[in-house]
């Protein structure tokens, strides 16, 4: 059985049979059907933080993340990591995990703050997803 976008593809992986399957054991996948790849978790935190920051400014010298927009990038992190499962944390956990992740306390989430913080929440997410599963590709 194969994970590809829109569905379970039988006959992608070997087993035969569905479509694009050629000979038990030899199946191709369809031309339509277009398999994830999988996410490398690194790459979208960044780009998570490139797209939500603040540039530098007179009050913060480095890129950083308001409470909104710290908010803003968990959501999309998640949607990023397991699109398939993916719900809107609740207000009150985003609250506490940026409270957390600020360990110098100066309201903001600065870039290595949001890498440690995001690290931990893909490390549920995928937790999640080995134990729910999901038709996405698998975190790396």
């Amino acid at each position: 059985i194969g994970m590809v976008a829109g569905g379970i593809g039988v006959g992608a992986m070997g087993e035969g049979g569905g479509s694009g399957g050629d000979e038990a054991g030899k199946g191709s996948s369809n031309a339509n059907e277009t398999v994830l790849e999988p996410v490398d978790t690194d790459n979208a935190i960044y780009q998570t933080f490139v797209l939500h920051h603040t540039a530098a400014d007179a009050k913060f010298p480095f890129p950083y993340l308001s409470p909104d927009a710290f908010s803003a990038a968990v959501f999309n992190l998640i949607v990023q990591l397991q699109p398939a499962n993916s719900a809107r944390p609740p207000a009150k956990a985003i609250r506490r995990m940026a409270d957390a992740a600020d360990v110098n306390g100066d309201g903001v989430i600065q870039w290595a703050e949001f890498y440690y913080a995001a690290k931990e929440l893909a490390a549920i997410v995928k937790q999640n997803y080995n134990v729910g599963g999901s038709l996405h590709g698998p975190l790396v």
